[in-house]
C-alpha cells in the first residue's frame, strides 16, 4: 500500500472534550459550506463513557 502525498482534499476537524467527570449524552452541530453562501448543518451525537 502506497500514500499519496501530492493530492489536497478540502475536509474539517474537529475535536471534542468534555467537562472534567461528565458523563452521559451530548451533541455537536456542525456546517458545513458546500456551495457559495450556501451551508449544510449536521448533528453529531456522543456518548461520554468515563
Amino acid at each position: 500500500m502506497s500514500k499519496c502525498e501530492t493530492v489536497k482534499v478540502n475536509g474539517v476537524v474537529g475535536y471534542y472534550t468534555s467537562d472534567p467527570g461528565y458523563t452521559g449524552t451530548d451533541r455537536l452541530v456542525i456546517l458545513s459550506p458546500y456551495e457559495e453562501g450556501k451551508t449544510e448543518e449536521g448533528v453529531l451525537s456522543v456518548k461520554v463513557l468515563r
